[in-house]
C-alpha cells in the first residue's frame, strides 16, 4: 500500500513518468504542495528543481559528484527510474524544542545509470526524501578503488535561485555573520598576516525570496564526512550556491558512499525555518541498546568570563578556593552545575603524565573539587583542549573523568572543518556515550540533528559566544544568529552577563559587551541549548534576583517551541512551553522597538505575565544595566505589548490565570 500511495502521488505532479527509460521523474512530499523534480540533460548531466506552492523555488541546479575520479553527473548519465514509500512516524525527544516529533515523508530511490564513459553501466542512487516544509537528497554510489578506500570530491550539487534575493549565513563557524545581503555578496574577505582570504561560509543559510517565500539551505547528518560549505555563483541570470565540502575531498571511505543530507528547507516566514523538524528527521534513532537516560540538559555557572573579577573583597582566579565558591553559588542559585573552563591543566605539561595527575601541573586541586561539588549535589563540568583530549590516552581520560564524577564536558578547538575532525567529534562523542559523559564543543563542527541519535550532544558553539576575542557581537548579529542557529540546532551562547557596565576589567572580557543586561537574559531563551552556560559571577545574579528569577524558572526541555515573529537581522520572538507555561524572548538590532505578543495563540483564556525588560533608558552602548520587572494580566484577543532598547531584549514568564 505504502508504494502504490506513493506511486499516485508521483504521477500527481506533473512533471514526467515515474518509470521506464525516461530522463526525468517527479516526486512530491505529503500533501503534494512540495514537489522535486530530477533529471538528465541530452548531454547527460544530472540536475534537480523544486516547487512550492505552485511556484518555482530552486531553479534547475547541477547535481552530482566524483568518486575515485568518476564524475557522476557531469555529463555521460541517464535518470532511468524512481520508486519509493510514504514513511509516517512519531517519535519523542528525551529532550529538545519539543517533546513529540512527527516524521512523514516520501522517500524516493532515483536510479542513475553511467550510459558512457568509465563504469559505463552502472548506478548510482540519487535518494530524496520529501517533507511537507522542505526536502533532503544524499548520493549513494559504489566506489571502485582497489583498496577499497574511496574518494569522493568536486560535488557538483548548486541551489540556484531566479534572482539575487536577500540572504544571511554563518562564516568561521558562527564567530561572525553576513547580515542581509544579496546572494552574490554572500562572502568575506579577512586580512591576514599572509594578506587578503575569503572566509568560507557554512550552512545553514536564509534566503528570502518573496515576503512570504523564505527557503534555508543546510545538511543532515554529517558524522563522518568533510562538512559542507557553500559559494556564491551566477549563470545564466540565475543566482545561487555551490557545495563546497571542507578539506576539498572525503577519503577512506567505505566502499559503498552514503553522503550527508543536503537539505532545502521552505516556510512561509522565516521563523517557520527555525521550527522545522527536517533535519532531525533525517537523522538516524539512537541504537535501541543504547541508553541515555543519564542526559539531563543543564544550567551552570561558568568561571570563565569572572575570571579578574574583584567583588566584595573576593578576586576571582583560578584556584581551588574559587571553584568551591563557584560550587556553593550554584546550589545556592539553583543552578544544576559548575564548569571549569581551561587552565585546570597545563597543555604543555601532560604528554607523559597518567590523566588522573594532569590536574598536578595547574592552579587547582581537581579531586577535591570534585569530591566537594558531589557531595553538594552539583553538576562538575570539565574543558579540554581537544589536542590533549585526544592525543593522550583518550580511554584513561575518559576512565578517570568518570571517577571523579564529571558529568560532562566542553571540547575545545574544532574549527579547522574538515573531515578529520568531523570523525574526530565522532570519536569523542562516543567515548562520553560509553563513560554516560555528556559533551559540548567550543569551536565547533557545525551540529546538523545529530542529537537525534546522540542526546548526549548537548551543545555547540556554532553561534558567537561571549568570548575572547577581538570582537564583541552586534545586536545585528544576535538577531541574525538567532535564526541561522536555530535552523541547525542546540547551542552554547554563554550568556548572561548583567553587571555589564566595567566588565572590561576582567581578564577574558576585551571589548565592551554590545547589549542590555535584559537581552543577556532574553538570550537564554531565545537561543535553545542542551547547556546553559552562565558567564557572570554569583555576586551579580544575586544582586539582581528579580531579574534572575526567569532564569530559576526556565525549564530545559520543551513541550513545544514557536518563533511568534521576526526577521533576520532585525528582531526576533520565540515562546516555548513546558506544560502550562511559556517563556517567551525577544531581542532587537540597535533600533529600538515595540513587540506585540498574542496570547490567544498560547492556549488559555487568561494569563498572568511577568516582564524582565529594558529600564526606559536603557541602551546598549550607553547605558547597559538599567531594567525593570514588572507583572502584567492578558485575557484573549489582547496583546502583550513590550518594548526594546537599542540592542536590548525582553523575557516573559506567561502562566494561566489562577
Amino acid at each position: 500500500m505504502r508504494l502504490i500511495l506513493c506511486t499516485l502521488m508521483f504521477l500527481a505532479c506533473g512533471f514526467g513518468e515515474v518509470v521506464g527509460n525516461t530522463k526525468t521523474v517527479g516526486m512530491a512530499g505529503p500533501g503534494g504542495e512540495l514537489k522535486v523534480v530530477i533529471g538528465s540533460t541530452e548531454e547527460g548531466a544530472l540536475w534537480y528543481a523544486c516547487d512550492w506552492k505552485g511556484n518555482r523555488v530552486i531553479e534547475e541546479s547541477p547535481l552530482g559528484l566524483t568518486v575515485d575520479g568518476v564524475a557522476w553527473g557531469e555529463g555521460g548519465v541517464e535518470v532511468f527510474e524512481v520508486s519509493g514509500e510514504v514513511v509516517e512516524d512519531e517519535w519523542e525527544m528525551l529532550w529538545g524544542e519539543q517533546k513529540k516529533v512527527k516524521s512523514v515523508y516520501s522517500d524516493n530511490a532515483v536510479r542513475v545509470k553511467k550510459i558512457s564513459g568509465d563504469r559505463a553501466g552502472e548506478e548510482m542512487i540519487v535518494r530524496v526524501r520529501i517533507f511537507e516544509d522542505g526536502f533532503g537528497f544524499r548520493y549513494e554510489v559504489e566506489g571502485s578503488a582497489a583498496d577499497g578506500k574511496v574518494v569522493a570530491s568536486n560535488e557538483r550539487t548548486r541551489f540556484m535561485f531566479d534572482g539575487d534575493y536577500t540572504s544571511w549565513g554563518f562564516v568561521r563557524m558562527g564567530m561572525q555573520a553576513i547580515s542581509g545581503k544579496p546572494i552574490s555578496e554572500m562572502k568575506m574577505v579577512r586580512q591576514t598576516k599572509r594578506g587578503a582570504r575569503e572566509v568560507k561560509v557554512t550552512t545553514p543559510v536564509i534566503v528570502k525570496k518573496a515576503d512570504n517565500v523564505w527557503v534555508a539551505i543546510h545538511e543532515a547528518g554529517l558524522d563522518g564526512y568533510g562538512p559542507c560549505f557553500v559559494k556564491s555563483v551566477a549563470d545564466d541570470g540565475l543566482y545561487g550556491f555551490v557545495a563546497d565540502i571542507g578539506g576539498g575531498e572525503v577519503t577512506g571511505l567505505g566502499k559503498q558512499i552514503v553522503t550527508p543530507w543536503r537539505v532545502v528547507l521552505v516556510g512561509d516566514e522565516a521563523g517557520d525555518l527555525v521550527t522545522s523538524n527536517v533535519i532531525l528527521n533525517l537523522n538516524e534513532k539512537p541504537a535501541s541498546e543504547m541508553d541515555f537516560s543519564w542526559v539531563k540538559p543543564s544550567k551552570l555557572i561558568w568561571d570563565w568570563r569572572g575570571r579578574g573579577a574583584k567583588v566584595e573583597g573576593w578576586d576571582y582566579d583560578l584556584n581551588t578556593e574559587t571553584c568551591i565558591r563557584y560550587v556553593d553559588a550554584a546550589k545556592r542559585l539553583g543552578l544544576d552545575g559548575f564548569m571549569i573552563d581551561a587552565g585546570w591543566y597545563h597543555p604543555k605539561k601532560v604528554k607523559d603524565m597518567p590523566p588522573a595527575d594532569w590536574w598536578k601541573t595547574g592552579p587547582v586541586d581537581m579531586p577535591k573539587i570534585a569530591k566537594y561539588a558531589e557531595e553538594s549535589g552539583v553538576d562538575l563540568w570539565l574543558y579540554f583542549n581537544h589536542p590533549e583530549l585526544s592525543r593522550y590516552e583518550t580511554e584513561k581520560v575518559f576512565e578517570n573523568l568518570k571517577a571523579w564524577g564529571v558529568d560532562g564536558i566542553k571540547n575545545g578547538f574544532l574549527y579547522d572543518a574538515n573531515q578529520k575532525n568531523v570523525s574526530a567529534d565522532m570519536q569523542m562523542l562516543e567515548m562520553a556515550r560509553k563513560y554516560q559523559i555528556m559533551y559540548d564543543v567550543h569551536e565547533p563542527i557545525k551540529p546538523t540533528g545529530l542529537r537525534r541519535k546522540w542526546p548526549h550532544y548537548v551543545g555547540r558553539e556554532f553561534v558567537h559566544a561571549l568570548a575572547d576575542g577581538a570582537r564583541m557581537a552586534t545586536p545585528e548579529y544576535h538577531a541574525t544568529a538567532a535564526f541561522i542557529s536555530g535552523i541547525a540546532g542546540p547551542v552554547d551562547q554563554t550568556p548572561g552577563i548583567v553587571a555589564l557596565e566595567g566588565s572590561t576589567e576582567r581578564r577574558y572580557v576585551r571589548k565592551e559587551i554590545q547589549s542590555t543586561a535584559a537581552a543577556q537574559i532574553a538570550r537564554c531563551v531565545v537561543y535553545f541549548t542542551g547547556v546553559l552556560n552562565l558567564s557572570d559571577v554569583p555576586e551579580a545574579y544575586e544582586a539582581r534576583m528579580d531579574l534572575f528569577e526567569f532564569v530559576q524558572k526556565l525549564p530545559m526541555k520543551w513541550d513545544e517551541s514557536r518563533v511568534l515573529s521576526g526577521e533576520p537581522g532585525d528582531y526576533i520572538v520565540v515562546a516555548r512551553r513546558s506544560g502550562d507555561e511559556w517563556f517567551i524572548g525577544a531581542l532587537t538590532d540597535e533600533v529600538a522597538r515595540e513587540v506585540a505578543i498574542d496570547v490567544s495563540k498560547l492556549g488559555a483564556d487568561e494569563y498572568t505575565a511577568r516582564i524582565y525588560g529594558d529600564a526606559d533608558d536603557a541602551n546598549f552602548q550607553t547605558n547597559r544595566n538599567p531594567y525593570q520587572v514588572y507583572d502584567a494580566e492578558v485575557v484573549v484577543g489582547g496583546k502583550l505589548k513590550i518594548k526594546l532598547a537599542p540592542g536590548g531584549g525582553a523575557s516573559v514568564w506567561i502562566k494561566p490565570k489562577e
